[in-house]
């Protein structure tokens, strides 16, 4: 019994040993738009700027922009309304489908708001907001574009820096857009 338990656990410290030393379960994250920066010269994604960003499945690969910020946004339904002391933040984003395979993904499962001291803030549900439609599920077939808002609840005194989108709900590569 006890052989078997040291065994064990030696073949799962060689396992997390194994994936630090490959940097994780395959996900990089990127905050280098495409173009090498925004016409600051800056060399971290900005509003507008892209990323590309690779799934999990061979031939997958999106290309993401965050195009537009809203610092508070209105849910359409008024039985949705942010808890108190909170608000909706929203970012509206274009994903075009770059690969050879179709992409399907929901795309708030992989989204971060981050806040100064590095809090992050998961994506929150709605049914729609007034400045437009929402982004969730796509489903894509190679060079197919979406676009809609991502909504998060936040506090209502916190500044969003950040925003992190992952590809494949966020197992796979990770962007990150400046928006403060």
């Amino acid at each position: 019994m006890i052989k078997r338990a040291l065994t064990g656990g030696a073949l799962g410290a060689m396992l997390v040993f194994s994936m630090g030393a490959q940097g994780g379960c395959g996900t990089s994250v990127s905050n280098s738009p495409d173009n090498g920066g925004s016409s600051s010269g800056q060399h971290v994604a900005r509003l507008g700027d892209t990323i590309t960003l690779n799934g999990n499945a061979d031939g997958e690969k999106i290309a993401v922009t965050v195009v537009k910020v809203l610092k508070t946004a209105t849910s359409d339904n008024e039985f949705e309304t942010p808890s108190p002391g909170k608000r909706y933040f929203a970012v509206r984003v274009r994903v075009v489908n770059k690969g050879t395979a179709a992409y399907q993904d929901s795309m708030t499962n992989g989204a971060k708001a981050v806040d100064a001291a590095g809090q992050n803030f998961d994506a929150t549900m709605l049914s729609g907001i007034k400045q437009g439609a929402l982004l969730d599920d796509i489903n894509m077939t190679p060079g197919a574009k979406a676009l809609g808002y991502i909504v998060f609840e936040v506090p209502k005194r916190v500044k969003i820096r950040t925003v992190q989108f992952g590809a494949d709900s966020g197992f796979a590569d990770i962007g990150e857009w400046k928006v403060a």
